[in-house]
């Protein structure tokens, strides 16, 4: 059983960063990233453009064996975790390995949820997590032409899902379970917007919609599913169906409740200190920068994780971005919106603003990148909603 100073269960951005922060600080330890993919560090958030054809292979890939050499870290690539002793700090892998460690990591990241009818069609059925499934998706549509697709989802998968079939040329169809898109997030001027740029594409949309095996009849050559994840804790047995959803609780330093284990990334949910909520990140630069501080405190440090998630995508031309908490507008507490209606020729510029007891939260915004920098100082100091709107809007 290989005996390690510092062991990662996760080969994505928040253990790679983990481990490299690490070696930064501790020269000598020795270091080992578990990842259940048979790839080094890749970036997903090009995965979209890959398929597309607008950044090659190169440009996805992040890492190669020979950065892990030079930084003296060992990576056991296609080693996923059966299960995870947290008392003794050791673990057992689906292939038979065992190792041990003096201080563990767990950043094993997400995986989509499963979806039940992904039996009947397999081969026209695409999720999109992974370089496997980027390069499944890109291969089926580069090998033929332009057909119909439907896309199952809410959220930002799918609104990948429908940019890159655009691209192809493909017919749209998006089907969602709930009354709109992101109703917990957009009010209706919001949704104006986003809905006026799929319909100058012709993507049509159904709402409280669900496919079922005895339901209607629903033909398409393509089937795109962004539903979800759930969090890559399955050798974590103590943890119950609902906690494996709501992820490892941490606190502001990144540790779980047993000695010399840490938490980060998709999996670890961590206290806000802005909002005051405990959340799960779910974006590419929140896993870096927890990565980063988890790597400090492993090797002694006492830092806190206090930065501002931000996440934004570009969509047929607009630009979303949610940065900070949004949940309070899930929840019902007070928000408040700016926004213009879509109209062609018009400045498509939406921010709607997220508060808790009055204070600003977080935000959505639609081409609001220029009210970013006040937003971001509003969440830091945890400014009054009338303060904001006095400064800028």
């Amino acid at each position: 059983m290989p005996d390690f100073d510092y062991l990662i269960i996760g080969g994505g951005i928040a253990g790679t960063t983990a481990a490299e922060t690490i070696r930064q600080k501790d020269k000598n330890g020795r270091i080992a990233i578990l990842s259940s993919e048979p790839h080094f560090l890749y970036s997903r958030v090009l995965l979209p453009e890959f398929i597309r054809g607008e950044v090659g292979l190169e440009k996805v890939m992040l890492r190669n064996a020979e950065d892990y050499r030079k930084n003296g870290v060992e990576i056991f690539l296609g080693e996923e975790v059966e299960k995870l002793n947290m008392g003794e700090l050791s673990l057992k892998t689906k292939s038979g390995k065992e190792f041990k460690a003096k201080k563990i990591l767990i950043a094993s990241g997400g995986r989509p949820k499963p979806w039940n009818l992904n039996t009947s069609s397999p081969k026209n059925i695409f999720r999109l997590q992974t370089l496997g499934d980027a390069e499944r998706i890109k291969k089926f549509l580069s090998g033929r032409g332009a057909g119909e697709a439907v896309i199952i989802g809410g959220g930002f998968m799918a609104l990948e899902f429908i940019e890159t079939l655009i691209h192809y040329g493909w017919r749209i169809k998006l089907l969602c379970a709930k009354k709109s898109f992101w109703p917990d997030f957009f009010d209706e001027r919001g949704y104006e917007i986003l809905s006026g740029v799929w319909s100058k594409n012709g993507v049509e949309t159904v709402f409280n919609g669900k496919i079922t095996s005895n339901g209607g009849e629903l033909t398409a050559d393509f089937v795109g599913v962004g539903i979800g994840l759930e969090r890559n804790l399955d050798f974590m047995p103590h943890l119950v169906v609902g906690q494996l959803s709501g992820g490892v609780q941490v606190n502001e330093y990144l540790e779980t409740g047993t000695s010399n284990v840490w938490a980060a990334g998709d999996v670890a949910r961590y206290p806000d200190p802005f909002s005051g909520r405990k959340r799960i990140g779910g974006n590419w630069s929140g896993a870096f920068m927890q990565g980063r501080t988890a790597g400090f405190n492993m090797t002694g440090s006492k830092e806190r994780f206090k930065t501002i998630s931000v996440y934004s995508i570009g969509h047929l031309g607009l630009n979303i971005t949610f940065i900070g908490d949004i949940g309070p507008f899930a929840k019902g507490d007070i928000s408040v919106s700016k926004g213009f209606a879509f109209a062609s020729g018009e400045k498509n510029e939406y921010v709607r603003i997220s508060t808790k007891d009055n204070r600003v939260t977080g935000a959505v915004l639609i081409n609001g990148q220029s009210f970013l920098g006040i937003i971001n100082q509003a969440i830091m100091n945890k400014w009054d909603i009338s303060s904001i709107f006095k400064k800028s809007i």
